[in-house]
């Protein structure tokens, strides 16, 4: 690739990183406004919290 090429491939990728943190802003928002006090944070913890415990059903129900 010549410099004029790798300059337009550089463009693409920061166009799509900012549509990327813009989504991930705008995701973030929505999760606080429904009760995620961290937004996205919270999310990941209550999704892990719930999965620990559905480890732990299976196990239970297992024997």
């Amino acid at each position: 690739m010549n410099e004029n090429e790798l300059k337009s491939v550089i463009a693409q990728l920061e166009s799509r990183v900012d549509y990327l943190e813009a989504e991930f802003a705008h995701l973030d928002q929505m999760l606080r406004k429904f009760g995620f006090d961290e937004g996205i944070k919270t999310l990941a913890e209550t999704l892990n919290e719930a999965m620990q415990i559905e480890q732990l059903f299976r196990r239970d129900t297992s024997k």
